[in-house]
């Protein structure tokens, strides 16, 4: 990724603690539940 993102950034090394994971998993969710509600208001929304 040196020459894609013109800078020497290390991929390798591990950023995730168990802090991020759990913040992660919850926003995963919350847009998760987000977009599934918007489908179904949408979804609701329509008329035949």
């Amino acid at each position: 990724m040196k020459y894609g993102l013109h800078d020497d950034i290390d991929l390798g090394t591990a950023v995730t603690t168990p802090f991020t994971f759990a913040i992660g998993l919850i926003l995963l969710n919350l847009a998760t539940a987000l977009a599934f509600g918007l489908f179904a208001i949408l979804f609701n929304r329509l008329k035949p």
